[in-house]
């Protein structure tokens, strides 16, 4: 089958999209796509080889990270499989044969510590009430932003001590515990809630979108800000990036010094330090299935996801635990024996 690769490209994410991935994988399936086609032009797809794939690469490593390359090798060699399976690329045709996976450097990534919730709650109060209640559940259910944008009232029960959420990533339901912070924070935040748009009704957001209504203006006619009115009945848009201007607020380094880009700080940032914050906890009060409990919560497909997560395994807490600061190799002086010279 001879076809040219923008349609093709077309053919396969009309595929994955009718497979229900996600909107996420699909926009950076076509991302890497797209920048294949713009690096190669729109050649016939029997005719890619290795010489297309390795430049993609060269291009791609001048301003992508290795992390990045990898998601690129990931979808290349995706697409290139269903090429042949489907009989538009020849059977024996490997572009990606000769390119090794790039490797990612893992850096740790930095996290918030128990007693900066505190801090951090109060900043986002600074912005606003919906930013402190985003800011609040994010924390205390370790659920991820579209999970938590997707709420509405209806989930919420303070009576039973559950919050429902729809769990993105396997499409399933959970009834999360609401811990006594969060009810203390979500009665709170429901009770201004009510106070500006009325009755809650079941099927609005808990954490609204918001608009403009009017400027603020100071002295002079110098705008200043914006009166803001919730939208009970739309769903946030970027909630991510409502949770960085609180992280920004705090002073949290959201650019990278050496490369000068931005920082994928966000909603990930307070996820991940919730998520280590508990394991700590877990395993101080002695609970032997400490890190299942958070790869319940984070809802991950294995434990090495979470331990990679939280930046540390089971293992590596009972290291430092037994080491750090600690005699390494204890030496009992009454049994070493004093040999004359």
């Amino acid at each position: 089958m001879r076809q040219e690769l923008s349609d093709a490209i077309e053919d396969y994410l009309s595929l994955r999209k009718s497979q229900d991935y996600s909107k996420r994988t699909l926009a950076n399936e076509r991302t890497v796509l797209k920048r294949f086609l713009s690096v190669n032009g729109n050649l016939w797809v029997h005719q890619i080889s290795e010489v297309h794939a390795v430049r993609h690469f060269e291009k791609a490593s001048q301003t992508r990270s290795s992390g990045a390359l990898q998601l690129d090798h990931t979808v290349l060699g995706q697409f290139f499989t269903w090429a042949r399976q489907t009989r538009r690329m020849p059977q024996d045709a490997r572009p990606l044969a000769m390119m090794r996976r790039p490797k990612a450097r893992k850096r740790e990534r930095m996290r918030l510590s128990p007693s900066q919730f505190p801090v951090l709650l109060d900043i986002a109060s600074e912005i606003g009430a919906r930013e402190r209640a985003i800011v609040a559940t994010l924390l205390y259910t370790l659920a991820r932003d579209q999970e938590i944008a997707n709420i509405r009232i209806a989930d919420v029960s303070l009576e039973t001590g559950y919050i429902r959420t729809q769990v993105t990533k396997s499409y399933t339901e959970d009834m999360m515990p609401i811990c006594s912070e969060l009810d203390a924070e979500l009665r709170t935040w429901l009770s201004q809630y009510a106070a500006t748009v009325g009755h809650l009704h079941p099927h609005y957001y808990l954490l609204p979108r918001r608009r403009s209504v009017g400027l603020v203006k100071a002295e002079r006619g110098l705008i200043v800000g914006h009166n803001w009115a919730y939208v009970p009945e739309a769903k946030i848009g970027r909630l991510g990036r409502v949770v960085g201007n609180v992280l920004e607020r705090y002073g949290w380094e959201m650019v990278d010094p050496v490369s000068g880009r931005r920082n994928m700080e966000g909603a990930h940032t307070i996820r991940r330090s919730g998520a280590r914050a508990l394991f700590d906890r877990l395993v101080d009060g002695g609970y032997d299935r400490s890190l299942r409990i958070v790869q319940s919560m984070l809802h991950h497909a294995s434990l090495a996801q979470t331990e990679h997560y939280i930046g540390i395994t089971a293992d590596q807490r009972s290291r430092d635990d037994i080491l750090r600061g600690q005699i390494m190799f204890p030496v009992d002086n009454e049994n070493v024996l004093q040999l004359s010279v």
